[in-house]
């Protein structure tokens, strides 16, 4: 079963967000709740402690928005009620950076700026618009972590051996993830 607890990384991040948006909490489609989903999923690929995360939606980006929206006082004194069930770490993080913007700010930038050193070390993948439909481009971030995920769905189901064949120079590209568990050939 994945991870769902949220590391103080990704808490700082979505709190920086929540302050750029003076608690308001936005619609799931928001450019700046997509770009946050967006970064999580390459954080968790940086994080090898983080192997059974696959990043965070949009969705849940915007629950926990709503947590830090419970716990911040100026929202209740508006009329404005977050979610209740609110984590230890949640609490810890809004105690330590509430009050101090400049301080989120720069720790925010530090974790964004760590990312994408770690996106400038890892060589990038290339796929062509079909390859992206078929890995689900709605459903996983990036196509870096779409093949992450095929991976380990194939340890899910028991594999001891698992082959990745990348053919993106071809005229038709393709993405073929063998394995040798419970499941079937998956080609794209």
């Amino acid at each position: 079963m994945p991870d769902t607890n949220w590391i103080r990384e990704e808490l700082i991040l979505a709190l920086d967000l929540y302050k750029r948006f003076q608690g308001k909490i936005p619609d799931t489609r928001d450019s700046e709740i997509a770009a946050l989903a967006s970064l999580l999923a390459d954080q968790v690929l940086l994080d090898e402690k983080s192997e059974a995360r696959t990043g965070r939606s949009r969705a849940s980006i915007i629950f926990k928005l709503s947590n830090f929206r419970s716990l911040d006082p100026e929202a209740k004194n508006k009329g404005k009620e977050g979610f209740r069930n609110v984590g230890t770490l949640d609490k810890t993080i809004w105690k330590e950076f509430s009050s101090n913007s400049k301080s989120l700010a720069r720790e925010a930038e530090r974790i964004r700026n760590a990312i994408a050193h770690g996106r400038a070390e890892i060589e990038p993948l290339r796929a062509n618009l079909h390859i992206l439909r078929l890995l689900g481009d709605e459903l996983i971030g990036s196509p870096r972590l779409a093949v992450f995920e095929l991976v380990k769905n194939a340890y899910d189901a028991d594999a001891e051996l698992v082959t990745v064949n990348l053919d993106l120079d071809s005229e038709n590209p393709s993405i073929t993830v063998k394995d040798d568990g419970c499941g079937a050939l998956l080609r794209g």
